[in-house]
């Protein structure tokens, strides 16, 4: 099982206005037992940049702390390392993104149980095999 929370714009700190001006759907958080290999996060991946697709957004983006999960997160799952931003009393964080794009719907169906439209803040999203 995994769970997300979505936000209706580019997450947190670090991201340009003309970045932030992008339509853009945020990840807020992502909780999975599995490694960001394991198919539960491909799964994860595919639904969401699926769901942005078919809200109209251009990208789905995230803030990851720690560049270790931000590498598995581009080399397992083809998110993009966009850049790491250093705020100044913080620890890094390694801003991610991904082009919305349209998945096979039957093969998306078959596998997660989807109510669009979601509402518009702070939308959780669980995905567990049917």
């Amino acid at each position: 099982m995994a769970t997300t929370t979505l936000v209706e714009q580019s997450p947190y700190v670090g991201w340009t206005r003309r970045e932030k001006a992008q339509q853009a759907i945020g990840l807020a958080r992502v909780i999975t037992a599995a490694p960001p290999e394991h198919s539960l996060s491909w799964l994860l991946t595919y639904w969401v940049i699926d769901y942005a697709a078919r809200s109209e957004r251009e990208w789905v983006r995230i803030c990851v702390p720690d560049m270790r999960l931000a590498s598995r997160w581009c080399t397992g799952l083809g998110w993009e390392h966009v850049r790491s931003h250093h705020p100044a009393e913080d620890q890094p964080v390694h801003l991610l993104q991904r082009a919305a794009e349209r998945m096979p719907r039957s093969s998306l169906a078959a596998l997660v149980e989807d109510r669009m439209p979601l509402p518009h803040s702070h939308t959780a999203a669980l995905i567990s095999p049917r």
